[in-house]
């Protein structure tokens, strides 16, 4: 009842939907109609947009993730939030054209808004983003890379955070 209109409740029922439909493929098509359900709701909330092209990459229909994930990004060119979830599409889609150009898109408004140099170590991705690309790369099969995402959440961690390295 309540409820039923509050996005950011239906927000985390589309997570635990998402995170099902991942072992469940039946559950898919009811993430599908529950997100686009909310973007009729709110369609200014562009989160709900990165949902569905999630779900949309899982279900197989890469043109059309690829396309919302990428409008949404040119929509906000300066947002490196939005060009690091274009990527993980793209990797999910397997258009890693689009995967590297979405990351260097990142890596160039971070050397700009931080003042990082060229010079500087990677991409620039945090803890929680590398480790959201790992786990990309599993989903995907990509076991090689996965592996090195991991170990950069490792090296992260180590540098940014020594008690972690006890872990």
């Amino acid at each position: 009842g309540r409820n039923r209109f509050n996005l950011e409740y239906l927000t985390d029922v589309i997570i635990l939907d998402q995170e099902i439909s991942r072992y469940e493929t039946s559950f898919i098509d009811h993430t599908e109609s529950l997100i686009r359900a909310c973007i009729n709701i709110n369609p200014e909330y562009e989160r709900l947009y990165f949902m569905l092209a999630d779900t949309l990459a899982r279900k197989k229909d890469y043109e059309e993730a690829i396309e919302i994930a990428s409008n949404i990004a040119a929509q906000n060119p300066v947002n490196d939030i939005k060009y690091f979830e274009l990527a993980l599409i793209a990797i999910l889609s397997s258009r890693d054209d689009v995967a590297s150009s979405a990351l260097e898109k990142v890596k160039a408004l971070r050397m700009t808004e931080y003042g990082y140099s060229s010079a500087d170590k990677n991409i620039i991705l945090d803890g929680g983003e590398l480790r959201r690309l790992a786990q990309i790369y599993l989903d995907t099969n990509r076991f090689y890379d996965a592996i090195h995402s991991y170990q950069q959440v490792i090296a992260y961690l180590q540098e940014n955070s020594p008690e972690a390295a006890l872990i």
